[in-house]
Formats: C-alpha cells, sequence, structure tokens
C-alpha cells in the first residue's frame, strides 16, 4: 500500500462525510469531510488520498491549513504539532466530478441514479474511496463514520449505518443523516442516490433495508425471497452478525456488486423476480462476515474475503437446498477452476500471495472458495466451523492474513494444516490421486485388502502431504466401508480389512477434497442416456437388467506412461477417463467424449483441452483404451469417430460396449515422439547443466524465440512448460523436490517438438 496508518504516524478514528449532490445534471457535488485523527507519536504533517477532486481549503481549530498534492497523495501542514495521543479534528472542504476506474469500481453517475463501489480493479492501490472523500486508503486503516448527504425532494440517499433522520430545507432540497458505529476500511463506506423505494423489516433482531425504484419493488421482493433464509444459514454458520443492519441497494450496474457495510450496492439486473441471481447477494452478504468483519490486511490475501465470500455462496444454497445441491455447485466450481482459472488469469497461481493484476481473479474467487471447501473437507464439519466462529469473534473488526488463518483453525483440529496451507494455500497447482490396483486374501472372517495409491501434480511444484483422504471399499452387492487415510507420497500402500471381498475401491466418492479429479456417479437400473457433466462424458445406456453403481472420472492429469515404452500412438499428457464400479453381469452401454484443441475462441466449458495433442491437423487421433493402470495402453477396439473438418480440432469418439478401465486420446504422429525427432538439432536450442543434479537445473536456450519449453519425467509425465521470450534465455529449476530418475529437457517450436536432453536427478 502507498499510504498505512503506521508510516503516518496516525490513526483516522472517524469519517464526518458532508455532501452537496444536487447538481445531478453536471454530475458533480462538493462540500466538506471532517476527519478525526488520533496521533500515534509526535506529528506535524498528516498525509491522506484523495484522487481527482478539486480541494478548496483545509482547516484546523478555524485556522486555514497548508497542503500539497502528489498523485493521490494530500499532505497536509498542521499549524503545531499533535503531541502522541492527542486527537484533532480536520476538515477539508472539495468539489468537483468523481473518477471511475478504467475497468470497474469508482463513482457512477447513471440516470436518477449516483453511486460508488468502493474498489477498483486497475487502480493502485484497489482501495477505491479516495475519489468521493479524502481518506487513509487501504485495508488496514479502519473509522466509524457518519454522514450529511444533501439530494433534490424527488431522491433519497443511503449510505452506512442508521437513519439518523431527514432535514428538510426550503430550497427543493434535504439532507439524509446516517451514523455508522461499526469501524470499516474506507473501501467499505458508501452512498448510493435515487427515488428510491424502501421496503423495511426486522429479521432475527436485525432491520433489513431493501431499496430500488417502485417499479422495481414487486420483482425486487420475489428475488429476494430466500434473504431470510441466507441470514438465518450464515447466523448459525458463522455466529453472530456484527453490523446495525444488513441493505441492499440496486443500482444500473452491470459488472456485479459490491459489498459495502450495512448498505450493498447491487445490481439492477439481479432483481428480475426470479431466483435467477440468488447466489450473488448471497455472497455480497456473506462479506458482512468475510471481508467486512474481518479483513485481509493486504491485497495479496484477497482470497480471505472474495474466496470465503464466494464459499458462503455454497453454503447458502446448502441451507436452502440441502446438500445435494450444495454438492453439485462445489463440483461445478472445482471442474471451472481445474478447466480455465489459470487461462483466464494468465497463469497457474496459489491463492495467497497474488499479484495485482490478478486481485479480483479467478484463483481469488473461484480456486479461494474450492480451497475452503477442502479445508473443511480436511477439519470435518464440527471443527471447522467452531474454527470459523471463533475467528470471527478473535478478530472482530481487524485486518487478518493467511498465516491468521492457518495458526488459529490449527488450534481446532489434530490434522496438519502447515502441510495444507504449504500445499493449497501458499503454491499453485493441486495433486491428483488414483487407485493404481489392489489384492485381497482372506484374513479369518475377514478380508485384508492391500491398495497401491499414485500421486500425481498438475501445476503443482511438489508432492502434497498429509492429505486426509476416505477410500471406501465395494462389495458385489453395494455394501461399502469407508476409512480415512493419510496420502503424501508418490506411491503410497494401503492396508484395509472389511468384512467383504471389495469388487471396487474409490478414493474420495463424496468430494471432500479438490484434487485434480472432477467426477460423477450414479446407480444405473435403466435404460436412457445419462450425462456425466463433471467428468465431461454422456452414456447411452443400452442393457441394465439389474441396478449397476456406474462411477466415471475426469482426470486432469496425463495418462501415466510407462504407457507404451516411446512407441506410438502418443497418449495425451493432459487428461485421460477412469470408468469403474459394480456392474450388474447385463449392463451394456456406449459413451461418448469429445475433444478440442483449439487456443482461441470463448467458449471455456468445452475448449482448451487437448492443445498439447493436437498440434497440427487432428486426422491421426486415435481413441486409446487400457484396463488397468498396470496394463499398456492400446488402440480401443470398438469406437467411431465424428471429427468434422480435420483442421478445427474438435470432434467427439463414441466407445461401443464401454468397459470398466481407462481411457484416453492418442495420436499417431513421429513428431509427437520427442526422442526420436531430429536429435541433430538438440545442440542448437538447449544446454543443460550440471547433469547430474541433486538440487538445481540451469538450462541455457538459444535461437527458439516463441517456442516452448519442455521438461517430461521417464514416464512422459509433463513436469515444466514454459513460453521462450527471447533469443537467449537462462532458466534455473530447483530440482530438489523431484522424484529421483531421468528426465528430458527439450523444446517445441512451430508445434514440432524437437530432441530433449537427457538430465539425471539424483
Amino acid at each position: 500500500m502507498s499510504s498505512t496508518k503506521k508510516a503516518n504516524n496516525f490513526d483516522v478514528l472517524h469519517y464526518d462525510i458532508n455532501l452537496d449532490f444536487t447538481d445531478f445534471a453536471n454530475q458533480r457535488f462538493s462540500g466538506y469531510t471532517t476527519v478525526t485523527i488520533s496521533a500515534e507519536a509526535s506529528i506535524t504533517e498528516v498525509q491522506l488520498q484523495l484522487e481527482g477532486l478539486t480541494v478548496d481549503s483545509i482547516v484546523h481549530d478555524s485556522q486555514r491549513l497548508n497542503y500539497s498534492r502528489t498523485g493521490i497523495h494530500l499532505d497536509i501542514t498542521l499549524a503545531k504539532a499533535l503531541k502522541a495521543e492527542e486527537q484533532a479534528k480536520i476538515d477539508i472542504y472539495y468539489n468537483g466530478k468523481p473518477e471511475k476506474d478504467a475497468s470497474w469500481g469508482g463513482f457512477y453517475y447513471s440516470g436518477e441514479y449516483a453511486f460508488n463501489l468502493g474498489v477498483a480493479f486497475t487502480s493502485n492501490p484497489h482501495n477505491y474511496g479516495r475519489v468521493w472523500f479524502p481518506c487513509v486508503d487501504n485495508f488496514t486503516d479502519r473509522a466509524t463514520y457518519t454522514f450529511a448527504i444533501t439530494t433534490t425532494t424527488d431522491k433519497k440517499a443511503l449510505c452506512n449505518g442508521i437513519s439518523k433522520g431527514v432535514t428538510v430545507h426550503g430550497n427543493g432540497s434535504q439532507t439524509f443523516h446516517w451514523d455508522l458505529k461499526q469501524p470499516i476500511p474506507t473501501y467499505l463506506a458508501s452512498v448510493a442516490i435515487a427515488p428510491y423505494a424502501l421496503t423495511q423489516y426486522d429479521h432475527n433482531g436485525i432491520p433489513v433495508i431493501l431499496s430500488c425504484l417502485e417499479e422495481d419493488s414487486s420483482n425486487m421482493m420475489k428475488s429476494f425471497e430466500h434473504l431470510n433464509g441466507c441470514i438465518d444459514a450464515y447466523l448459525d454458520r458463522y455466529g453472530t452478525h456484527t453490523f446495525d443492519r444488513i441493505g441492499f441497494n440496486v443500482v444500473p450496474f452491470n459488472g456485479g456488486a459490491m459489498e459495502h457495510a450495512t448498505n450493498i450496492a447491487y445490481p439492477l439486473f439481479g432483481v428480475d423476480g426470479e431466483y435467477t441471481y440468488e447466489t450473488l447477494y448471497a455472497h455480497e452478504l456473506g462479506h458482512h462476515w468475510w471481508g467486512n468483519t474481518v479483513t485481509c490486511r493486504t491485497a495479496e490475501d484477497m482470497w480471505i474475503n472474495e474466496g470465503w465470500a464466494s464459499y458462503s455462496e455454497r453454503i447458502f444454497l446448502e441451507w436452502i437446498y440441502g446438500k445435494a445441491r450444495y454438492d453439485e455447485d462445489i463440483s461445478a466450481n472445482h471442474r471451472a477452476v481445474l478447466h480455465y482459472a489459470h487461462l483466464r488469469d494468465g497463469d497457474t497461481l496459489p491463492v495467497s500471495g497474488i499479484g495485482h493484476t490478478n486481485t479480483y481473479g479467478s484463483h481469488v474467487y473461484d480456486k479461494g472458495a474450492d480451497m475452503v471447501h477442502t479445508l473443511r473437507g480436511y477439519m470435518g464439519d464440527s471443527s471447522f466451523f467452531e474454527a470459523v466462529q471463533s475467528f470471527l469473534v478473535k478478530y472482530k473488526f481487524q485486518d487478518v492474513s493467511s498465516q491468521d488463518l492457518e495458526s488459529h483453525f490449527q488450534l481446532h483440529t489434530t490434522r496438519n494444516l502447515n502441510s495444507f496451507f504449504k500445499n493449497w494455500i501458499y503454491n499453485p497447482g493441486f495433486p491428483h490421486f488414483s487407485v493404481l490396483g489392489y489384492s485381497s486374501k482372506r484374513n479369518g472372517s475377514k478380508y485384508a485388502t492391500t491398495i497401491h495409491i499414485g500421486q500425481r501434480l498438475r501445476f503443482a511444484p511438489v508432492y502434497f502431504e498429509d492429505v486426509p483422504m476416505d477410500i471406501t471399499l465395494y462389495s458385489s452387492d453395494f455394501r461399502t466401508e469407508t476409512f480415512n487415510v493419510k496420502l503424501g507420497k508418490e506411491r503410497q500402500e494401503i492396508l484395509i480389512t472389511t468384512d467383504f471381498v471389495p469388487t471396487y475401491v474409490a478414493l474420495d466418492i463424496h468430494k471432500k477434497i479438490s484434487d485434480a479429479i472432477t467426477d460423477d456417479a450414479f446407480m444405473v437400473s435403466d435404460t436412457g442416456t445419462i450425462n456425466f457433466g463433471n467428468a465431461m462424458m454422456t452414456m447411452k445406456v443400452k442393457q441394465s437388467k439389474d441396478s449397476s453403481f456406474v462411477r466415471v472420472e475426469h482426470n486432469w492429469v496425463g495418462a501415466d506412461a510407462y504407457f507404451n515404452d516411446g512407441k506410438l500412438p502418443f497418449v495425451s499428457r493432459e487428461r485421460y477417463w477412469t470408468v469403474d464400479g459394480v456392474w450388474n453381469k447385463g449392463f451394456k452401454a456406449d459413451a461418448t467424449i469429445e475433444y478440442f484443441g483449439r487456443e482461441t475462441g470463448s467458449n471455456y466449458l468445452i475448449g482448451y483441452l487437448d492443445v498439447d495433442l493436437i498440434r497440427g491437423t487432428e486426422e491421426n487421433l486415435v481413441l486409446m483404451y487400457r484396463s488397468s493402470p498396470s496394463a499398456q495402453w492400446g488402440v480401443c477396439k470398438d469406437y467411431t469417430w465424428e471429427m468434422g473438418s480435420k483442421f478445427d480440432k474438435r470432434g467427439s469418439f463414441t466407445i461401443h460396449n464401454v468397459q470398466k478401465g481407462q481411457y484416453a486420446f492418442g495420436i499417431n504422429e513421429a513428431s509427437r515422439l520427442s526422442v526420436k525427432s531430429e536429435a541433430t538439432l538438440s545442440d542448437r536450442y538447449v544446454t543443460v547443466y550440471p547433469n547430474p543434479t541433486t538440487d538445481s537445473l540451469n538450462i541455457t536456450i538459444e535461437k527458439a524465440l516463441n517456442g516452448v519449453l519442455e521438461i517430461t519425467d521417464g514416464s512422459g509425465r509433463l513436469v515444466k512448460s514454459e513460453k521462450i521470450l527471447s533469443d537467449n534465455e537462462n532458466k534455473s529449476f530447483d530440482v530438489s523436490e523431484w522424484a529421483p530418475g531421468i528426465y528430458y529437457v527439450g523444446v517445441v517450436i512451430e508445434n514440432r517438438p524437437y530432441n530433449p536432453k537427457l538430465v539425471l536427478v539424483r
């Protein structure tokens, strides 16, 4: 942040904002803000922030003060020094037309409305109180507020807190008075002006105000039908509501909403008389706990505000519609995160330590919510919500960090949250866990089953540790026994004893942990079409003589590739499917999966999945199959192919009489087998040292501008992929956490891979 209370050696205690908005035609306002400060040391200067407005004068104790302005900073020279703990009230008189951010946020005039949105997506810092009142504009300086907002008599002004009445003047204007007793950061301060009609009531002792134009009132009440249930959900799950009221003001803004404390700016499109956008008001109300009661200390930890508010949407859905709806929404969000968070944000990122450009990106909102769900899965409901409620009490009206979350939540669980935060919060990427095989032996009246589990990585730098994972074993008659185990290695062996011979072993069947898998499972007892949407497969059941439990997993990592011993077809390094379950003997079905290898277009939900595989045209694609992870890949024996144009990189395969096992896309292109292509050119592009290595790997790349550096392990798994931005580049990687073995380092130029250098990591 550019300025903090500690750097200035003073604390703002209170803002008294007095503004005249009667000049609507010119979109200008004028007035003054009285800033009450308390010195923390002897000071002679006060620095505030104010942007885009003209200062008329600054007064303290009836005496004009000197001031200067540099950028957003307003530097005020006091007439005499303030001593430590001494307070002062400084009146800043100003006027002008307020500014908007280039992307999102700021002050808006639109028809009969004037309103602010307190954050700016592109401005630095993101806090945007400074566009309508002078302030210390950061996340850590909290103050109380009073407002006196003057409008023409056809309009109302709503601000934070509780109404203290209206003063009617004789000149066709009136002044609305509001008082907020709870301290908030400046970005949460709010004003909204329009010919509002107000609906006011109490719910569980909390005053609620819903405001919109009269013609929108009926639709707003219908759309907000579940608001009271949302309040109940958060009171139950998060604890006491800490503000004097809850308020939503409708504004004509098409880019979302803003969580101003007690006075949320809510878009007109969200009051359509339906439930279409109810998770939007659930998100904004969630901020009353996450963001407004506790606030991220820095923008780099915005997931504490936005990730938890996004997760609050799922708490709302669970409360109103039940656990199945919660699971559905969590799964849809998890799939979206795995599919395109890195595409939208331009990189694979951790949720904590986020950069300025991505403060309000997909990793913060969507992966942030995904991580809260996983933390709940780690801890269990009782411990998780106990930690949530005590955290919100302990840090009430304070700024917090991810480290504060970690240390506090650790007090409420025996799980290792240090490894959770290290792997899931402070590092990018995901783990991928899969059952590699299992075998059972009779042990008295029971059965001892040895289960082999493997861990792969999607965009993550190191293997995840101490991950609590449910293993569910199924009998042939659908009996189940579930065990929670701790996973944390590349390969792991688990011994489990059950009352029956298992015919199917499933990891995380209830989706408590958001690893690099999306899946669906159904009990099937009739013919028809089933959409395994999260697994990206459609199944047409042609015969089902009895019930079958069918589970399909979409694995967001490449297929294990001691797979085909360097032979064609080349198997996808991006994804594969696992089809399994407990099937009756008469079960028969066809299954369809789609490929999409284009890098352009706006439909993220179907695209960007097979770019690595389909580097040229698609006529050499094939569908691959293996019966188990220990079997070799081969071309599937019975499928049809809908290709369309061979140049659009889009089509589908339909598997006839689908079998249990794994399916993947492959391609018959010799150039894809990089270990066999143009060995004489490798020295031209890549030099690696030291080799062998134990801790670091240095790579020099020449004459490969706009190419891609690729590092794969001995099984063909893509470990690193980075764009080459210049003709001469030097890169260094920490390999101390890499599994010992052989790795290949090479470049891909114009979709053509060149023979990589072999590196031995010990």
